[in-house]
């Protein structure tokens, strides 16, 4: 056996592995965080009032792929709620609801 037909088995052996693996995650991929999504969280739980253009310039996407991000992150349990938080010595003394 040559040594370019043992290269080209190996590769092929190679790719077959990665499909598999592949066609395992997909189902999983709306799961999986990478540091964009990290960083957005991060931004939004410092300041839930940001636009999606800040955010999306923050993070090095355009507006579309960052909203969809952050709609993946609401979808998958990631973000519960947005909430405003009232400075209670402002306002005054706030009944419990």
């Amino acid at each position: 056996m040559s040594f370019i037909s043992y290269l080209s088995m190996q590769i092929e052996r190679f790719a077959f592995g990665i499909n598999d693996i592949l066609i395992y995650f997909i189902p999983f991929l709306d799961n999986i965080m990478d540091a964009i999504d990290i960083k957005l969280l991060k931004l939004l739980q410092h300041n839930a009032e940001l636009t999606i253009q800040e955010l999306s310039s923050e993070v090095h996407l355009s507006t579309t792929p960052c909203w969809k991000r952050i709609n993946q992150l609401k979808n998958n349990g990631y973000i519960n709620k947005t909430v405003a938080l009232v400075n209670r010595k402002r306002v005054g003394k706030i009944g419990r609801a």
